[in-house]
Parts: C-alpha cells; sequence; structure tokens
C-alpha cells in the first residue's frame, strides 16, 4: 500500500471521517475518495480550516483539513489560527514538497510549514517515512483533543505520500499505534472546594463568568444547576453563549466592551462594580471578556476553577486558584448539603439587562429607513427557533449579533471569538450545517466581511446545503468606520467605504438564490421563505450603523 493509503485508513481508525480542502500536486499521489469518508473541495483553504473547526465545535469530533504545500498552507494557516484561539480539536495537513528537493525558503514552494504552523497547533511534525503515519495521526488527534484543545499539524511530503511498503506491514503500524488517550484534568481538591463554597455563601454579590470550555467537557447540566443552587448572577462571553440560557432568571446574558455604547447605559458598572466575589467558571481570556471589566468598582476576591493551569497568570490574577476537573467540581459544589441562601440581587440584575436588550433598536416591524441591525438579528434568531445554530461574520454587526441574539441551547452561537477572523461567518455556518444537518442554520455576516471570502457561495450549491445568509450592507467597513468615529477622527472615505455590490446577482450567479430586503416589514416574511425552500439562499439587507457609542 503507499503512504497515501495508510493515511486514510489511520484517519478512518481514529474517527475522522470528513476532510476539508483543496489538493494541488500531490493528487499524483493521494487521492481522498473512499466509501467511508466525505472530501468537501472548497474554493479556498481559510474556508476548509473555519469549517473544521466549526464542525469540531459544534459535534465534539475533531476532524481534518487540508492543503497543498506553499500557498495552500499559508491561505490554511489563517483557519488553523482561528481553531487555536477558539480551542477546537482539529487535524490540519498540508502536503511538502518531496524530501530531496526540499529547501525552506529557496525551492519554489518550499516553505517551512512546521515551523509556521508550531507557534499555534498543539503538536506539529514533518513525515519522513510513510510508516510514521498511523502514530503520527494518533499523536496529533491526543494533543488536539487534551485541553486546552485545538489544532494539531502533520505535513507530508509527496514522496512519502507515494511509497509503496508491504499491505501486511501497514496493516500490522495500524494496530499497533494504538488507541487516542488524552490527558485528563485531575479531581479538583476537596478543601478547596469547600472553601468556595463558604466564601460564595458569605458573599453578597457573587458574579460567574462562564467560559467555553464548559461545551468541551460536558459540564453545561452542572454549570447550570449551580447557578440556579447559588442565585448567581451569570456573565457569558460570546463564545460560551447558551450554556445559561438567556430565559434563566439569573442569566446576564453575553456581555463585552461594546455592550455599554449599544444598550446606552452603564451595564459593565452595574454587573462588576458593585460585586464582592467573581468566579472564573472553565473560563479562557481568549474569549475576551477582559480582567478590567470584572476588576471595575469595590475590591473583590477572584476565584478561578479550571481544568488546566492559569497559563495567562500575568494577566489574570486570582485569590483562589482550583485546577481540576470543572464537571467534577460543580458536581462538588451542587451537593445538597452544601447550603446557600441569596437575595434577589440576581434575579434583578438579570431582568434589567435582558429588558435593556429587548427594548433595543425597537421591534424591527415599524417603517424604519433601513432596518435596525438588533431586528435583524431577533428576526434571524427567532425564524431558527431554540435549537438552531446562528453564525456571525466578524464586522460590527457581530456585536449585536452576539450580545443581543437571546440563545437557549449551548452551542448555538458561534463566531470566530478568539481571533477574530473575518470572512468566517459562511465557513463557520458550513461546518454546523455538515455537522449537525437536522438543524436550522443561519449567518449573519457584513458585507465587507463576507465579500472577502464570497466565493465558497458556489461550495453551498454544489453540496446543496441549505443555509441562509442574512447580509447586513453599508458599503463599508462598519467597524472600522465606527473605531474612526470613536477616536474623534472624521469618516475617511479612502480607508472604509468601497463601491455598492449586487449581491443578489453574485449570489444567482454562484448557484444560490439571492433576495434584497429593503424594509423591515418584509424581513420576517424573506427568513421563513428562505428556510422553508430549504435552499442555500443570501438575503440583502441594507443598514446604518449607530457610530456614536
Amino acid at each position: 500500500m503507499r503512504g497515501s493509503d495508510l493515511l486514510l485508513q489511520s484517519l478512518l481508525k481514529y474517527g475522522v471521517n470528513r476532510v476539508f480542502g483543496i489538493l494541488g500536486r500531490e493528487a499524483e499521489v493521494l487521492n481522498f475518495h473512499h466509501p467511508e469518508l466525505d472530501f468537501f473541495l472548497t474554493r479556498h483553504e481559510f474556508t476548509a480550516g473555519v469549517a473544521a473547526d466549526a464542525f469540531a465545535r459544534v459535534s465534539g469530533r475533531a476532524q481534518a483539513c487540508f492543503s497543498t504545500f506553499g500557498p495552500g498552507a499559508t491561505n490554511l494557516a489563517t483557519g488553523v489560527a482561528s481553531a487555536c484561539l477558539d480551542r477546537s480539536p482539529m487535524l490540519a495537513m498540508s502536503a511538502q514538497i518531496e524530501t530531496d528537493d526540499a529547501l525552506h525558503n529557496h525551492v519554489h514552494q518550499c516553505l517551512d510549514q512546521v515551523e509556521i504552523m508550531r507557534s499555534m497547533c498543539k503538536y506539529a511534525s514533518e513525515l519522513r517515512d510513510p510508516r510514521q503515519i498511523p502514530a503520527e495521526v494518533r499523536k496529533a488527534l491526543e494533543a488536539a483533543y487534551s485541553e486546552l484543545m485545538g489544532p494539531s499539524y502533520l505535513s507530508l511530503p509527496v514522496n512519502v505520500l507515494g511509497a509503496e511498503i508491504p499491505d501486511a506491514e501497514g496493516q500490522a503500524l495500524l494496530g499497533q499505534a494504538g488507541a487516542i488517550h488524552p490527558k485528563k484534568a485531575p479531581q479538583s481538591d476537596a478543601a478547596d472546594l469547600k472553601a468556595v463554597h463558604e466564601l460564595l455563601v458569605k458573599a453578597e454579590r457573587p458574579v460567574v463568568i462562564v467560559g467555553n470550555s464548559l461545551h468541551r467537557e460536558d459540564a453545561v447540566a452542572e454549570a447550570r444547576a449551580f447557578v440556579a443552587k447559588y442565585q448567581i448572577p451569570a456573565v457569558s462571553s460570546l463564545a460560551s453563549k447558551g450554556i445559561i440560557s438567556d430565559d434563566d432568571p439569573c442569566s446576564l446574558g453575553a456581555i463585552n466592551r461594546y455592550l455599554n455604547g449599544i444598550l446606552k447605559m452603564p451595564v459593565i458598572d452595574e454587573v462588576f462594580g458593585k460585586a464582592d466575589v467573581v468566579v472564573l467558571l472553565g473560563f479562557d481570556i481568549c474569549e475576551d471578556v477582559k480582567p478590567a471589566m470584572w476588576l471595575t468598582g469595590r475590591k473583590k476576591t477572584i476565584v478561578r476553577i479550571g481544568s488546566t493551569p492559569n497559563e495567562a497568570s500575568r494577566l489574570v490574577k486570582t485569590d483562589l486558584d482550583i485546577v481540576g476537573s470543572v464537571k467534577q467540581a460543580l458536581q462538588t459544589l451542587n451537593r445538597p448539603e452544601n447550603e446557600v441562601s441569596r437575595s434577589n440581587w440576581a434575579a434583578d440584575i438579570a431582568r434589567t439587562i435582558r429588558e435593556a436588550k429587548r427594548a433595543t433598536g425597537g421591534n424591527g416591524h415599524q417603517h424604519y429607513p433601513t432596518v435596525p441591525p438588533p431586528a435583524i438579528v431577533r428576526e434571524v434568531r427567532r425564524a431558527l427557533n431554540g435549537d438552531g445554530i446562528l453564525c456571525s461574520d466578524i464586522g460590527l454587526h457581530k456585536q449585536y449579533a452576539g450580545l443581543i441574539s437571546e440563545t437557549t441551547e449551548s452551542n448555538t452561537f458561534l463566531c470566530s471569538n478568539g481571533l477574530g477572523s473575518f470572512g468566517s461567518g459562511m465557513a463557520l455556518a458550513i461546518g454546523a450545517k455538515l455537522a449537525r444537518p437536522e438543524k436550522k442554520v443561519a449567518a449573519i455576516v457584513g458585507d465587507g466581511g463576507f465579500h472577502s471570502n464570497s466565493q465558497d457561495l458556489e461550495f453551498l450549491a454544489r453540496y446543496d446545503l441549505p443555509i441562509v445568509i442574512v447580509m447586513m450592507k453599508d458599503s463599508a467597513y462598519g467597524l472600522i468606520k465606527h473605531y474612526q468615529v470613536r477616536g474623534g477622527q472624521e469618516h475617511d472615505k479612502n480607508l472604509v467605504d468601497f463601491l455598492s455590490v449586487d449581491f443578489v446577482k453574485l449570489a444567482e450567479a454562484n448557484g444560490c438564490r439571492g433576495v434584497s430586503v429593503q424594509s423591515s416589514k418584509n424581513l420576517r416574511r424573506e427568513i421563513e421563505r428562505a428556510f422553508e425552500l430549504s435552499e442555500p439562499t443570501l438575503i440583502e439587507v441594507p443598514v446604518q450603523y449607530e457610530h456614536q457609542f
């Protein structure tokens, strides 16, 4: 068998049966055609990386993305970086120039791909012999599945993929590779957890910030029980939306530095200024809720409960740091004998924020010159029902999508939260829909970010993926324009504005349905129709953003 055959069998052995990507000259020796494996041909390697990232987030299973060498690998790198900072297990692979011809930065299309990827991967290696393949795939996936989860990378020289070894030897190597055993978190110290309980019993105004690792550690039910038992107001990041349902009486929803301006009220001071204890529960600073937010106001005790050591200790300073299984820690804290009583502080502050969010931007059905961004978000979320998946691209619209949308189910809001990958919205929706085909999936995008990666509209048509893309169109880089205004500068059109594009025609040219909605009264009908038709649809909606907050 060839090394390429051994690669396919190794992937399948470890549950990797979906590969997103684009092949190059290595197609001479590598063919992903296999009855048990699906290869999804994307129009850009960035889409391949982000789609594999989203698939892992939604399903909990690492899949693969693939590129050719040189520019294919560097295109793939942003998708790999996205998976790194959103902690998604993934196997990234690239072909490489034949071993005897390779000379990094000198030979045509030959870069040191392992070093490029190493800084953002859990494991990175280049194979020198086909006999390494099963063991290297196992090592890469074992690292990817160990917290903090993330991508691993394998560089595959063309001559290694094309090399022949006896079939019997290949099968023996597969058997010897063994099973995947990710590193498991230790048990949390009982005395430390008792101290946490006693601290929360005495606290007047505690707050918990729930982190994205609760998705990965299957601790959502325990987190919801913890919030209910201790009557503790719960803050989410954009990455952890839905872990605590937005209809929970204690849920404060997602909070970040944009929320004060959008709601036109000092939410951050109200939540954290009066708090005396802040619990960082499975929290990762990469989720972009910064210490400056929770340290505002009165002096407070900071407790961190996480399954890995605090690698950001220079920035995230704690008074009590508990390293161990978050699920087990919550189970201990939730025991019936751990009694606690609390005032209605949680429900009061949660109600205030919830009402302010619902009032923002009107009800979305009046006659506005353009549809308010919050109204667009609410209509899309409503059409998805509680368990549909909402994906957001990067831009000013992401703040409305992440902060305003009401999310009641875990893992039903996706964005490139850690890296903020511009143009990722449709790629996230692709990965989410392929992972959960039974669910409705929609992407909210801006015209700037979307058109930076719009070529994969054709992917939606080719694979008949009934994803609904709702585009907020302002013919500008709206978030950059916002920064200009916030910084007291004049609006410089040369830096942010561009010509209007007919995205309806673009969608149709790529085999998708395109619709333009000019008023809020038609928006609900068009979103509902898009899901009823069950075909890939782009809905273009003009918007005018507020840039004064």
